[in-house]
């Protein structure tokens, strides 16, 4: 908490009681509605929203009794939904529209099912910020149990994780040519953790995460957003940067191109053109210009 006055300089206040006295803070200044939106609150939002409800047996969309009109299952929570929730870091209603092709309303109402089932939770970073969509732990165990947990997240992350769905979609939709398979960063560290097969290189224990300067796997940003699985059996991966990445992040990241044969291409969507020429020196220093694309992006 940093204190600020007209006449002194601002006082920064820290420690494991900050975070009541910022809720007492909020709540005086803006009352109940910033403590639902206030952006200095997101974190404690995201990590104390706790779920509505019980979250029944998962059952096969084709079981159960039907309602009448939209032909969904009364009671069953749609897998491919909670699947496209528990993939991605969150969503928004307007992602779930495109994944269902329904309206947003018709998409945010089967989102709020889930929700009052226990298996997705609903947070808003800011009071700007539209109402995103998070899986639960309980979630994300009827879906796969080596997803990983949830990371804190500042505000260039939630623009990031709010863009990545989109550019999923998208992918699947075939805008980028062909891919049979595309992995978020989630499925992906699932698929380490796990040491499965036939998910990412058709290699037991295969690793996208980046590796430290000790040799070590990152589990954190190591992981590219998006791995497309190209029609001739080569991976693509994609990035979204919506900062100026550190030099050495960097090196490990172009550099996974030399760490595995079968990633034939690296996307990096960028905001800033000094990342742009960053990654771009950076390809060039690793011999890896050929196979690194990087594409300006507007404000997303």
């Amino acid at each position: 908490m940093v204190l600020e006055y007209p006449d002194a300089a601002p006082v920064c206040l820290s420690g494991p009681l900050i975070s009541q006295i910022l809720v007492v803070v909020v709540w005086a200044l803006y009352g109940a509605d910033g403590l639902r939106q206030h952006p200095a609150l997101a974190q404690l939002r995201l990590e104390t929203e706790a779920p509505t409800a019980a979250a029944p047996a998962v059952t096969d969309l084709g079981a159960g009794q039907r309602s009448a009109g939209d032909g969904r299952a009364t009671g069953a929570p749609r897998l491919d939904l909670l699947a496209f929730v528990a993939a991605h870091e969150l969503v928004l209603a307007e992602h779930a529209a495109v994944l269902l092709g329904v309206s947003e309303p018709d998409a945010a109402e089967q989102l709020q099912e889930l929700v009052e089932q226990g298996l997705v939770s609903r947070v808003r970073l800011s009071i700007h910020s539209p109402t995103a969509y998070r899986i639960t732990q309980q979630g994300a165990d009827r879906v796969d149990s080596g997803l990983p947990p949830l990371r804190p997240m500042d505000l260039t992350g939630y623009r990031r994780a709010a863009a990545v769905p989109g550019l999923w979609l998208a992918a699947r939709a075939g805008s980028f040519g062909e891919t049979p398979a595309v992995l978020t960063a989630r499925q992906m560290q699932a698929a380490d953790a796990t040491s499965r097969t036939g998910s990412l290189l058709d290699l037991a224990g295969a690793k996208f995460g980046n590796q430290s300067p000790q040799g070590e796997t990152d589990a954190g940003s190591g992981y590219p957003d998006l791995g497309l699985l190209t029609a001739a059996g080569g991976w693509v991966t994609a990035d979204l940067l919506f900062a100026i990445p550190e030099p050495l992040s960097l090196h490990s990241t172009i550099g996974r191109a030399h760490r595995d044969s079968l990633i034939v291409e690296q996307w990096f969507l960028v905001e800033n053109p000094q990342s742009g020429k960053l990654i771009e020196d950076t390809a060039a220093e690793l011999g890896l210009s050929d196979q690194v694309r990087v594409q300006l992006i507007g404000s997303l």
